[in-house]
Order: C-alpha cells, then sequence, then structure tokens
C-alpha cells in the first residue's frame, strides 16, 4: 500500500465537481488501479458510519457483503499517511481484490487487439459501481483531467450523480525505492479533517519535517520558535515574518526541495495570501529594513523565470499571470497600508516600477514573431526608458534612495542581453559588453550600502558617497546603449565569426586575476573550514587541490600579474606539487585510480593537509587583500576615456590602501618581502636564447610582472616626507621599463643584467627607506609534506596484499611462462639473424596480435630492428618485465591489460584463480565501471544520507534535490563538483550525456561544463561572480539523479561482464539476450540507458 505519503491535489481548475480539494494517495505495484477504485469507493462510506450502505457497496464490488464489519472497521483505521497497512495482507481484503478483479474482467464484454485495458477497466467498473470516474493525468507536479467514466456509454451531467470517484494516473513514475506509482486513488480532504487522521498526521509530520530541517542545517538556534510557526500550517510565513526568527525564511523559500514537500503536506507558501489580519507576506515586507524578504518572495511568485535558460528566453503563460498577480497586489497595498512609513514607500515604488518592467519585458519575450535581433533592441528600448532625466545631483539621490531597484533593474537586464548575444546577427550589439562588465564591476567593488532613509540628503553620507562611480558607469552605459541602437537601426550588422571570441575580445582589458584569485580563496576557505572526517570532506580538500593546481598553472602559464604574486609566496616545489596532483586527478589515469580511492580511505592524511592549505590561505591572505585594491585602481584608471572621477575619490582609495598597510602591518611585511625576494630570484636566473624560444618571452613577462608587483607595494604610502625619495623611485620605475623595452626587442648582454640588478637594489633600499622593510634571503617557512606525500603516493598502490600478492604473481607468472620462453627465442634468433624453423608455432606462443605476427613473420630478417621494437613494445619476455617488483605488481598489471591479447588470455585464465582474488583481479581489469559506481554512490551518500534507503519511518520526507543542496552548503558543493567532475571523466564517451556536458542556461549557452570544472573560464567566473553566483551547476539535477537511480543497472552490468567476461560489447549484447530471463539482465535492460552505460566495461567496441 502507500508508502510515498499523499500530497494535497487542488482540482479547482480541472473542473472536478466533486472537491476543490483531495489527496492523491499512491498505490503500490501490479493492482493499483484495481485497489485505487476499492478504496476510493469504499472509504467515504466506511467513513460515514452507515452499516448498510457499506455493505451494500460492498456488494456491488465483490456480488456479496461476507466480511463486511472486518473490511468496514479496516477501513475506518485506514490511514494513508502511514507505510503499512496490516488489512492490506488481511484475508478479506484479498477477497475483495480477487472477487473484484473477476467481476470487473467479466463486465469488459470484449477486448480487442490492442485496445487500452486501463480505459476498459475503468469502462466497466463505472458500469458495474454506478458512479462517474474522473481520471486525472499526472506529470510531475502538474496534473490534468484526462478522461469521465459514466455508469453507461454516453455522457452524463454531473449533477445527476454526486458519486464520483477520483482516480490518479502517473505513467512509469518511480521512486527511491524503485516501486513503480503508476496508479493512486483521491481521498477528500474533508474526510480526513472529519475524521482527526490529519491531528496524528500533523504530529509525525512536524516531528520529521523539524528533524528534516536540523539535518540540512536550515536552523541552528531558535528550533522551538521554527518548529512552531510550522504548526501553523494555514501561513507559517506570515507568522515567521512577524517573529524574531525571520532570518529562517531565505534559507526555506531558497530551497526548492522543501517548499515543495511544505505545498504536498498542505502548507501554504504563497506569499500573496492573507494571513488573520487581512495582510500578506508582501505588506510586511515592505515595512522590513532589509531589502532580501522582499525580493525573495517576489522572486518566487514569479517563479523565479529568468534564473533558468529555458523560462528566460521563453517565459510562459504562468509567469505573466504572476507579474500581473502582483502588480494587482502591489497597486492595493497602499489603501490597506495608508498612510505608508517611509520606508514601505520606498520599497513599494522600487517593486512596482521593477514589475511593471517585467511585464513589458515578458510580452516583448513571448511575441514570437520577432527575430532574436529585434527582441533585444525592444528589450534595450525599454529599459531606456527607465533611466531618470533629471539633473545630476536629484538623480544620485535617487540612485542612493532606490539602489536596491536600480541594481534588480540592471542585473535582470544584463542577464537578457547577455543570454541572447550568442544568437544574435548584427555585431554592433557587441560594444555593450566591456561597459556592462564595468557597471557591474563597479556595482561590485564600490557596493551599496542600506540607507536608512531618516529624511537626510544621501549625499552627505559617506558611506554612500563612493556610490557616484557606479552611477557613472551606468550613464556611460546608457550612453552607448543609445548608439547602439541607433547603430542598429541604421546600419546592417555583418557577419559575426563566432559570438564567444567576440565576448572575449569585448572584455579582454579586464584584469583577470582577480576572478582567478577569487575561485582559489573561495575554495581555500570551503576546504579549511570543513570537518575532515570522512569521504565526502577528503572530495572537498582533492577539489580545491585540483582548484589550487589548476589557477596556479593558468595565472603562470598566461603570465597574469597574480601568477607572479602566487608564485612569489609559495615555494617551487608545492606549487608543482600542486600542479602535478590536478593533472592526476583531472584526467581520467588508469594508473591513478586505485591509488587514490587507497589514498581517501587515509582520513588522517588530509587532516594534516587540511591544515597545510589552512598555512597556504594565511600566506595567501595578504595577497587577497591587496588584489582588491589594484581592482578598484583599475575602474578608476577604466573612467578615464568615458568620464572624470573626482581627485577626492581617487584619493579616499588612496587613504583606504594606505589605512590598511598601517592596521595589518604584518600582512603588508609579508607580502612586500615575498614580492622582493621573489623578483631577485626571476632576476638572478639566467636568459634563454631568444631565437625560437618562448621561454625567453616568458621571462620576460615575468620580470614586466613582477616590476608591476614592484610599484604595487609602495602604492601603500601616499605622501613621502622627503622629496628626493619621490624622485628616486620615479627614476627606478622608468629605468626598469625601459630596459624591460629593450629587452623585447634583443637578448640581454652582461652591460644589462648588471644594470637590471643595480636599479633593483635602487628598489630594494627604497623599502627601507620607506617602509623600513628589509629583504632577507630566508627560505620559507610554507612546508607542505603531506600535499608532496599525496602527489608521490598517487600512482604508488597494490589491489593485492600479503600472501594474495605473491599467489597472483606465481599463477600468472605460471600461466605466462611459454609466452615469456618464446618471445626470448624471437629476440635472441633476430639479434643472430636465424630465422627459427618453428617461427610460426613460436609465434602462437606469444600474445602479439594477429597483424605484429604477420608483420614479423613476412620481415623476420629484413627488418630485424623494427621486429625487436615490436616485441619490446608488446610482448613480454621474462616475469619482472611483466609484472616488475611485488610492490608494482598491481600498477604493472594495468599496464599489461592495456594490450588486448594479454588482457583476453588473462580474463579466461582467471576463472582457475582462488574465487576472492579471482574478483579482485575482475575488479581491477573492470576498474573505471567500478570507480563510477563509487563515485555515484558517494553523491548519492551526500545528498541523501547513507542509511536513506532503509529508513523505517511512518513518514517518509523527500529529500533535497542536488542543485539546492549544492546552493544551500560549501561544503556539499565542493564535494559535489569533485565527484561529478569524476564521473564527467569516465562517461565522456557516452553521447547521451553530451548536454551534462554542455551547459546551457541564461548566462552562457554552449559552455564546456566539464572543462570549466577542470579549468575554470575567465568569461564564466566573471559574469558568475558579477551576476548570479548561485547559478552554477543549476541544470545539473536531473542528471545526477538520473545517474543515481541508474546505479543498479551499472551495478547489475559490472556483474554480469565479471561473471561472464565477454571480450566486446557485441558479445556482451549477445549474452544479455540468451540470459534474459536472469535477475542480473532484469535490472540491467529495465533502463533503456544501459547500452550507452555498456561502453565503460572493459570489451572492445
Amino acid at each position: 500500500m502507500p508508502w510515498k505519503p499523499p500530497v494535497l491535489k487542488d482540482l479547482s481548475k480541472c473542473n472536478s465537481k466533486v472537491s476543490r480539494k483531495v489527496w492523491e494517495t499512491y498505490i503500490i505495484g501490479k493492482n493499483g488501479l484495481y485497489w485505487s477504485i476499492i478504496l476510493s469507493y469504499l472509504i467515504p462510506s466506511a467513513h460515514s458510519q452507515s452499516h448498510g450502505d457499506f455493505a451494500k457497496r460492498l456488494k456491488n464490488l465483490t456480488g456479496d457483503s461476507i466480511g463486511c464489519f472486518t473490511v468496514m472497521d479496516n477501513l475506518k483505521h485506514f490511514n494513508p499517511f502511514h507505510k503499512k497497512h496490516a488489512f492490506y495482507f488481511g484475508t478479506h481484503m484479498r477477497r475483495v481484490l480477487r472477487k473484484f478483479k473477476k467481476n470487473v474482467n467479466r463486465n469488459m464484454n470484449f477486448r480487442p487487439a490492442g485496445a487500452n485495458t486501463v480505459d476498459l477497466t475503468l469502462a466497466a467498473a463505472a458500469e458495474m459501481l454506478n458512479c462517474f470516474i474522473e481520471v486525472y493525468h499526472a506529470e510531475s507536479t502538474e496534473i490534468q483531467k484526462s478522461d469521465v467514466f459514466s455508469p453507461e456509454a454516453q455522457s452524463v451531467s454531473f449533477d445527476v450523480n454526486p458519486d464520483t470517484l477520483i482516480i490518479f494516473h502517473r505513467p512509469k513514475t518511480h521512486f527511491r525505492s524503485g516501486e513503480n506509482y503508476t496508479f493512486g486513488f483521491g481521498l477528500l480532504d474533508g474526510i480526513i479533517r472529519h475524521q482527526g487522521v490529519l491531528d496524528i498526521y500533523w504530529g509525525t509530520v512536524h516531528l520529521h519535517l523539524y528533524g528534516w530541517l536540523l539535518g540540512v542545517s536550515l536552523i541552528k538556534d531558535n528550533g522551538e520558535m521554527v518548529r512552531k510557526a510550522f504548526m501553523i500550517w494555514e501561513n507559517f510565513l506570515v507568522l515567521l515574518l512577524q517573529s524574531d526568527i525571520k532570518s529562517v525564511i531565505p534559507k526555506i523559500y531558497k530551497f526548492k526541495s522543501l517548499l515543495e514537500l511544505l505545498k504536498d503536506y498542505g502548507y501554504n507558501t504563497n506569499p500573496l495570501v492573507k494571513g488573520r489580519d487581512g495582510f500578506s507576506a508582501f505588506h510586511l515586507c515592505l515595512s522590513l529594513p532589509d531589502p532580501q524578504y522582499l525580493n525573495l518572495l517576489y522572486n518566487y511568485v514569479s517563479t523565479n523565470f529568468y534564473q533558468s535558460g529555458v523560462s528566460c528566453r521563453k517565459p510562459g503563460d504562468e509567469t505573466l499571470l504572476a507579474l500581473n498577480d502582483l502588480k494587482r497586489v502591489f497597486s492595493r497595498i497602499p489603501e490597506k497600508m495608508s498612510p505608508l512609513t517611509e520606508i514601505a514607500a520606498y520599497r513599494h515604488r522600487e517593486i512596482s516600477r521593477f514589475n511593471v518592467y517585467q511585464i513589458n519585458v515578458v510580452k516583448i519575450l513571448k511575441d514570437q514573431q520577432k527575430s532574436a535581433d529585434d527582441t533585444v533592441l525592444a528589450i534595450l528600448k525599454e529599459y531606456i526608458k527607465y533611466f531618470s532625466s533629471c539633473d545630476e545631483r536629484i538623480h544620485f539621490e535617487n540612485y542612493i534612495k532606490f539602489g536596491d531597484y536600480y541594481e534588480k533593474l540592471d542585473n535582470y537586464t544584463c542577464i537578457l542581453i547577455l543570454d541572447r548575444l550568442a544568437f544574435l546577427k548584427n555585431k554592433a550589439y557587441f560594444d555593450l559588453v566591456q561597459p556592462l562588465f564595468l557597471m557591474m564591476m563597479s556595482n561590485n567593488y564600490f557596493p551599496r550600502k542600506e540607507h536608512d532613509h531618516d529624511g537626510g540628503t544621501p549625499l552627505g553620507c559617506k558611506g554612500c558617497a563612493h556610490r557616484v562611480i557606479p552611477l557613472k558607469y551606468r550613464m556611460n552605459f546608457l550612453k552607448v546603449l543609445k548608439e547602439v541602437c541607433n547603430q542598429v537601426r541604421t546600419v546592417s550588422g555583418g557577419n559575426i565569426a563566432s559570438p564567444a571570441d567576440m565576448i572575449l575580445r569585448s572584455v579582454q582589458s579586464i584584469p583577470k586575476d582577480e576572478f582567478i584569485l577569487s575561485r582559489l580563496k573561495t575554495s581555500l576557505e570551503a576546504a579549511i573550514n570543513v570537518q575532515v572526517n570522512d569521504t565526502k570532506s577528503v572530495q572537498k580538500i582533492f577539489r580545491t587541490i585540483q582548484v589550487l593546481g589548476e589557477v596556479f598553472a593558468t595565472s603562470i602559464n598566461e603570465n597574469f600579474v597574480s601568477g607572479f604574486l602566487l608564485s612569489a609566496h609559495i615555494p617551487l616545489e608545492i606549487e608543482q606539487a600542486l600542479r602535478d596532483i590536478r593533472n592526476d586527478i583531472s584526467h581520467y589515469k588508469a594508473n591513478a585510480i586505485q591509488g587514490r580511492l587507497n589514498l581517501e580511505m587515509c582520513i588522517d592524511l588530509f587532516q594534516k593537509i587540511q591544515d597545510e592549505l589552512k598555512l597556504i590561505y594565511q600566506v595567501l591572505t595578504p595577497v587577497f587583500s591587496c588584489q582588491r585594491f589594484k581592482m578598484k585602481e583599475f575602474i578608476i584608471q577604466s573612467a578615464t576615456p568615458h568620464f572624470q572621477i573626482s581627485e577626492d575619490e581617487i584619493k579616499n582609495i588612496s587613504i583606504d590602501r594606505e589605512i590598511w598597510c598601517t592596521t595589518q602591518w604584518d600582512q603588508f611585511k609579508t607580502f612586500a618581502v615575498n614580492v622582493f625576494r621573489f623578483f631577485e630570484k626571476v632576476l638572478n636566473k639566467s636568459f634563454p636564447k631568444m631565437n625560437g624560444s618562448e621561454n625567453y618571452f616568458e621571462k620576460i613577462k615575468r620580470l614586466q610582472d613582477g616590476i608591476d608587483a614592484l610599484n604595487f607595494v609602495f602604492s601603500f604610502k601616499i605622501t613621502f616626507d622627503d622629496a628626493m625619495v619621490t624622485k628616486n623611485l620615479t627614476d627606478a620605475r622608468a629605468k626598469l621599463q625601459k630596459i624591460i623595452k629593450i629587452l623585447k626587442l634583443r637578448e640581454p648582454t652582461c652591460h644589462d643584467i648588471k644594470y637590471l640588478k643595480v636599479v633593483f637594489k635602487k628598489y630594494v633600499l627604497l623599502l627601507k627607506d620607506i617602509f623600513s622593510l628589509e629583504v632577507t634571503d630566508a627560505s620559507s617557512d610554507v612546508k607542505c609534506e603531506n600535499l608532496i606525500h599525496l602527489k608521490n603516493h598517487l600512482k604508488n598502490y597494490n589491489v593485492f596484499v600479503g600472501d594474495e600478492n605473491l599467489e597472483i604473481r606465481k599463477l600468472i607468472s605460471e600461466f605466462l611462462k611459454p609466452s615469456f620462453e618464446a618471445t626470448v627465442k624471437l629476440k635472441t634468433a633476430l639479434r643472430n639473424s636465424q630465422k627459427p624453423p618453428n617461427l610460426d608455432q613460436v609465434l602462437q606462443q606469444t600474445y602479439l596480435s594477429n597483424k605484429n605476427r604477420k608483420i614479423i613473420k613476412a620481415t623476420f630478417l629484413s627488418n630485424p630492428s623494427e621486429n625487436l621494437k615490436i616485441l619490446e613494445s608488446y610482448s613480454y619476455d621474462s616475469m619482472d618485465k611483466a609484472l616488475g617488483k611485488e610492490l608494482e605488481t598491481s600498477k604493472k598489471l594495468l599496464e599489461m591489460l592495456t594490450k588486448e591479447e594479454y588482457k583476453k588470455a588473462l580474463l579466461q585464465h582467471s576463472s582457475t584463480f582462488e574465487r576472492s582474488l579471482e574478483i579482485k583481479f575482475l575488479k581491477l581489469v573492470n576498474q573505471k565501471m567500478e570507480f563510477l559506481i563509487k563515485r555515484i554512490y558517494l553523491i548519492d551518500n551526500i545528498l541523501f544520507g547513507p542509511n536513506c534507503k532503509n529508513v523505517r519511518l511512518d513518514i517518509m520526507m523527500p529529500f533535497p534535490s542536488l542543485y539546492h543542496q549544492y546552493e544551500q552548503k560549501l561544503d556539499v558543493k565542493s564535494s559535489l563538483e569533485m565527484l561529478l567532475f569524476d564521473c564527467m571523466n569516465i562517461m565522456d564517451k557516452r553521447k547521451d550525456l553530451s548536454d551534462l556536458y554542455t551547459k546551457m542556461n541564461n548566462m552562457f549557452a554552449g559552455v564546456d561544463l566539464r572543462n570549466i570544472l577542470s579549468h575554470g573560464n575567465i568569461l564564466v567566473d566573471t559574469l558568475g561572480i558579477l551576476l548570479d553566483p548561485g547559478d552554477f551547476l543549476s541544470e545539473l539535477d536531473a542528471k545526477m539523479l538520473e545517474l543515481i537511480e541508474d546505479q543498479e543497472t551499472l551495478r547489475a552490468l559490472s556483474d554480469f561482464w565479471m561473471e561472464h567476461k565477454p571480450n566486446t560489447t557485441e558479445d556482451l549484447k549477445k549474452l544479455i539476450k540468451i540470459h534474459n530471463q536472469s535477475e542480473n539482465v532484469a535490472d540491467i535492460i529495465k533502463c533503456h540507458r544501459w547500452e550507452s552505460y555498456a561502453v565503460i566495461l572493459p570489451t572492445r567496441q
């Protein structure tokens, strides 16, 4: 009987005359349709306490009323919110089912070939029971009426007979249990409430819901208050907004799975619904100082449509309806809340104006007649209307007062523009990219401060003065916007070679350092704050090491200034170790899988590595801090060609920098000394030759980056007491720049190198004069022995332990001995230029491929050197060559298995091994599939918990989806990124997963997700930081859950291969057809994707 608890459904939009609300009650198994009819027909009568009516109904079902009192008593105690129902197994209930099925089948009259037996069954039941049956087709959360079956073969008005059954049909719906919930029935809401079933139910739900909230870390404090709020299930949102624990609301409303859960169990999550005092959640949000509640609930009601790629491009009718509902609510607020407080008035004006803008834009997007270019032009015209035309002072004051509104407006419009750039034909639109980026970056680096709206002018608020910079960038964007619109109207577009290239060229002047360092900082913070005590946390450490290695490789290979700064703080040995580890785990490498799996079990090792990552983070902290000042400088400097920034604003940034230098002296000291030490090291390293050498120009670029870093050190001092110091610093800068320009044209002479060192010594003296710092040749304090250990042991492993190792070496050695001897004979004969008389026989004793045997036979004496190379590469002549030393057995065995003939022979011979040894051997051969299964198992474990399939609760609560776990928890995010990357590495040959690799959302069309996970992407990272930092991976939910659901198929495939050892994929398919009655094969073929998984097995394609 039901295992998934009932879900409350509103049938008012489906023209049902029965009730507005019914509980969709799920039924398990092949008799689901029959049980649905029986229960929906009998339960209302059982609760009515009319024995006569119940006996009559039972007779209609079975032809008699035997066991009437027992059946009625069982159904009166039926609680659909409990998993187990004893009556289901009772004699009387089984009898009811058996006789009802027999009577229905008799009443079907005939079954024409190909007839829909479900429809025939429902039609027969409706006529037999003299009732109407409304059938609702349920797809995901949407339902629609698909048919009505009446007592006779013609349609009858609902008013004739109000006795109507509700049946739900969900084709091919599987839940985590593996059960198939195809049918269910509708239980009237009134019946459940009248009988007090919900009293028991809500007590259980509240208990588990509260525990679930704790389990996903949504609540830490004030747990009792949250529990009480959920007891008021009609409008818990209003109660929370009126409480001191409203901070839990964002956590709930950002958690899509929890919201769906609440709706399923009858909670009203709609913020438009009024509370007992007549006010909705929006009325309360307007008066709150923090605008996040208003914005969050607004996005929820408007279906968050612009956060999804599909709905962003083609919003549905429901989006427009939702926006208009919001408009109606906002229009009535002033009369309901008159007079509005000052803050409520500001909020109301902001949200109302933004709502109107979105309605107009959605109407434009829904116009299917427009081309992509015309759509963008129409959106831009609409956007221009929302710029103020008042004087500068009033404009700035409005910009401060309504800062939240302007940011929403700009972010939303930027997303729409960026979403469509890849589809536009007129290249004039790409002129918008750079000013758009600069506008968004200025918002990020000169952030908005919440104003208290106290009636005073914001211009007098020092905390808001810096906002003039993003305002001016916004006005510059408007200027470019108008120019682009005019150009689009008057000039034809021209061909666009590559939209992605156009975008990248548009932003190439923007420094990439900040986004690289931001990625690094985020990953490190995630790793150093996690508690390392299980495999999940180990994955987080691995993911951070992967990002560290990639950031070092990117910043150094592409010669970013950040690369110089990072190398100045991290010793070369550690930097190289990070890059090596990253290289080993960012590609599928057969010889690194087992070592990695073994190391993942060494929790104590990763605890020590975490301590080393903390040290790295501490050492890099001044780099992170200083980089923000550099980006502010860049934004100020970038304004020069477009508009002027006041001297006071420039001076303010310099003052902030000097204050940081004073207050964070230890950080600055470390930063400055490390920069000088590393520059000296780079300078002292010999110059490569210029001709044909990339290394030469890499050295010049590194020196240039170093000079920039040296000059940046001195920017932390605004004024110098001694004028000569200023002059010396200016002279030193000029001399270094001059010599670097020369060295770009020719190789350095001894005089040039000496001159460089002399000028650098002047810098060193200036460092001492200005900051009283000396550059000493000291060794780095950063020691990472455990990271080095991880690098060295990633490929060191042995699957076989103790006696197993000796046993398998003995078995394989004995088996391969004839081939060893044959190979030695062939090599000896080739060296002596003597062809063996039994050449064919000797060749057959080797495990060379037929192709190589033919080559050796045909050219044995004519080409001995090439034949020796073939034997050296493809045929072992001794145990040492084949399996190496004892501790190298597993590693060497993997190398041997890459040779197809050896693999085929060893697989056939493995059946002679002792069973446990054979299993280990076969898992090593099949390690790619085994590794994938383990990765998916870990994803499952992280998302749903280790015991989710064995939960013994009366109420089975749904679990949060991958993305919302990913979004809410930083530790989950990093772990899933690592595991997801591993899965993608394994499944790179699956064509049906191409949509998994390519991210298609509202900001990036066609970006390769695997490359983002591995290497990052400047454009993606930039947009993610500026526009929507929580969006990454938002569209992987369904695919990851699909992989989790397919675990049984993967396991069955793996077990089937280990049992039968097919050599080719074609052999595998034939064997599956032969064994189609086995349980293993049933688990395989139930998944229509099994053939795409089969390519992962160690079979030839």
